[in-house]
């Protein structure tokens, strides 16, 4: 996966934004492009908004209001949103404990 148009949202929640057609073409057997909401890059560790979706302001604001949550409140919010069918949070918790092991592993090898 790569983004050459990447447009930066928030340089440190890493979080940025792509057109639709940035979107690679092999999601299309899953489900259609306009509906994908975020990516994970995670060559670069960025979560990578999908710009073409019809929700993508709600999905940009939403992304940086959780990141900055405390584990506590973001486990309330997924918790929450499960109840509705909502995959997006939990989605977003599988990155942040990617970058956590990630940032782990760094930390384990400059000890």
């Amino acid at each position: 996966m790569y983004f050459p148009r990447l447009e930066i949202i928030n340089i440190e929640l890493r979080v940025g934004a792509c057109e639709l057609g940035d979107i690679p073409r092999y999601l299309e057997s899953v489900m259609p492009l306009e509906c994908v909401t975020v990516l994970y890059w995670y060559k670069k560790d960025w979560l990578v908004l999908n710009k073409g979706n019809a929700n993508y302001e709600w999905y940009k604001n939403i992304l940086q209001e959780y990141l900055q949550l405390n584990d506590w409140q973001r486990k309330e919010v997924k918790e929450f949103s499960e109840t509705m069918g909502m995959t997006f949070f939990k989605f977003i918790n599988e990155v942040l404990r990617i970058r956590r092991k990630r940032l782990n592993a760094a930390i384990r090898k400059t000890a």
